[in-house]
Order: C-alpha cells, then sequence, then structure tokens
C-alpha cells in the first residue's frame, strides 16, 4: 500500500509539473506555507458496521506555485479522532478555478500516515497502524491582504489503517480499517515571492 502511495504521489507531481511548463512568458515562482485547522465528522467501517468517530485535525504544507492557477507541496497532519491519532505525510496539489485574488479551489492531497491507538484495549498483542490516505476537497479562497490567504475547505478524507492481534490460537489475526469522513477547515496561507524566469 505504501508504495502505491508513493508511486501516484510521483505521477500527481509529474503531471502538474508538465502542465505548469506549457504556459508560455514569464513566470514569477511563488512558494507558500500554510497552516490549517478544523473538525472532522465520520466515522470507521469495521466489521461491516459504521461507526461514528468525529475529531479535529491540523496541518501545515510548504509549496511552490507551479503555474498562475496551480501549487504543489508537501505536507505533514495530525488527526485526532476518539481513541486513534493519525500523522499523514502527504503531498498536495491546489489549483485555482480563475485568476482572480479572490477564487474557489479545489484540493488534492494523498500520502501515508503513521497511526497509534490512544484508548483502553486489553487484547494481548494488539498493535494499532496507520496507511494509506487521501482527501479531496473545495474552498473558497480570499485575499487577507498582499501576503495572505485564508480558505475554507470542505473536504472528503479517506485513511487506512489496520489491527493485528493474536487469538486464542496464538495465530496472528489481522483486520483492514477504513475511516470516511468529512473536513470542515479553515487554512492560513503566506505567499512570498521569488526569482523571475523567462521560459
Amino acid at each position: 500500500m505504501l508504495r502505491r502511495s508513493i508511486f501516484f504521489i510521483l505521477m500527481g507531481f509529474i503531471v502538474i509539473s508538465a502542465s505548469a511548463q506549457q504556459e508560455a512568458g514569464k513566470s514569477s515562482y511563488l512558494t507558500y506555507q500554510r497552516i490549517e485547522v478544523g473538525y472532522l465528522f465520520g466515522g470507521q467501517m469495521y466489521n461491516n458496521t459504521f461507526t461514528y468517530n468525529p475529531g479535529v485535525n491540523f496541518q501545515g504544507a510548504y509549496g511552490f506555485k507551479l503555474s498562475k492557477r496551480v501549487y504543489s507541496g508537501l505536507g505533514l497532519g495530525f488527526h485526532s479522532l476518539e481513541n486513534e491519532r493519525f500523522i499523514p505525510l502527504f503531498a498536495e496539489v491546489i489549483g485555482k478555478t480563475n485568476k482572480k485574488d479572490n477564487s474557489p479551489v479545489i484540493r488534492m492531497q494523498m500520502g501515508y500516515a503513521h497511526a497509534w491507538y490512544n484508548g483502553y484495549d486489553d487484547i494481548a498483542g494488539f498493535d494499532f497502524k496507520g496507511g494509506a490516505y487521501f482527501s479531496a476537497g473545495y474552498g473558497l479562497q480570499l485575499q487577507v491582504n498582499a501576503m495572505y490567504y485564508a480558505t475554507f475547505f470542505l473536504s472528503y478524507v479517506h485513511q487506512f489503517g489496520q489491527i493485528e492481534f493474536e487469538s486464542y490460537s496464538e495465530s496472528s489475526y489481522q483486520q483492514q480499517l477504513n475511516y470516511d469522513m468529512l473536513s470542515l477547515t479553515l487554512s492560513l496561507t503566506r505567499k512570498e515571492s521569488s526569482k523571475h524566469v523567462e521560459n
């Protein structure tokens, strides 16, 4: 699963970079730094049963402007559910639907999350692991001033997980987990100018 996640992240960067290079003229290379806080509505599928499991999430990202409308970078997050904790490391691509400072935006994130279980568990040999992380969101970007943007995002989040424990027969048992959530977040992005390069 980790190899597949890395493969899709690399393919995403290649596709976005190729499309960004098609813009002719003078390109202004910008970087961005983003911090975000939000609430997670959702839960997990376990034994064909959906269990409501809300939480909060925080994340930060750093990236580059690839074209007039497309940005891409890497980020690190922290998702705190009722008993589960996830730390996703992800690549993201953000696209503006127009060239204005105030614009709707679309965001895709993909990566892998380390996880641990924070609740009480008396099962011998219990081990809780993370897995692939995916998020797709739609938001509204508003310019606060010349250096900062505020963005409201509504995103679908899917997080894979896995539990492993020893059964009474001393054999190892594994169960895949799927967390499906809606994330409502507020993000603050700082942009800064870099050098101009002729294409």
